[in-house]
């Protein structure tokens, strides 16, 4: 995977150095002990199991699009919204899901029509 959208749209939610190192430019060996001897300097969280690396994708692909990871808490509220946009949004604001989504609905319709619907007040 060369692009960070092929990441994105990969449909595992557990990345291994294989998938990543294209994207990274760099070769999966240096990414592995990179990964062995000090994981805190690669940018992005991962877990070690004897030989085997892997990688969380949500939290690779927010790591590499703004530079901080989430929390383990925020991933599972990553999972619930579905979408970067919407979990970035969830993040700024402190919105429950359904507010982020009722909210895009509201403005969706706002788009469509020229005003908001006369149900809202």
């Amino acid at each position: 995977m060369n692009t960070l959208q092929e990441i994105e749209q990969c449909p595992a939610e557990i990345l291994t150095l294989n998938d990543v190192y294209p994207y990274l430019k760099t070769d999966p060996n240096t990414l592995r002990e990179q990964a062995v001897y000090d994981p805190s300097k690669l940018g992005f969280p991962i877990m070690v199991m004897k030989s085997r690396i892997k990688i969380s994708k949500y939290a690779f692909v927010h790591a590499m699009k703004y530079g901080w990871v989430p929390n383990s808490l925020e991933l599972e509220r990553y999972r619930q919204v579905g979408t970067l946009e919407d979990f970035i949004a969830y993040r700024k604001t402190g919105l429950t899901p359904e507010e982020v989504q009722y909210l895009r609905n509201l403005y969706g319709q706002y788009n469509r029509l020229g005003k908001f619907p006369s149900s809202i007040k």
